[in-house]
């Protein structure tokens, strides 16, 4: 589960960059306003095989391109 103030944190970071890349975009928006588990966005995102790929190819990839930690 996500800690209520990782969410505030992230969605305040992710706010002040706009996200140009759409499927980065809905990942974050699907995990962190929408509360989706990886598994569903992995489904929705093409990935249904690999529930981790959004995570760790998608949404950890940007954080760290944007020094997100």
């Amino acid at each position: 589960t996500k800690c209520p103030k990782e969410v505030g944190c992230v969605t305040a970071a992710i706010a002040s960059v706009p996200i140009e890349d759409g499927q980065i975009r809905c990942v974050f928006r699907m995990f962190y306003k929408d509360g989706m588990t990886w598994e569903k966005i992995a489904a929705r995102t093409g990935y249904r095989g690999n529930p981790d790929y959004p995570r760790l190819h998608i949404r950890d990839n940007y954080l760290k391109q944007c020094e997100i930690k």
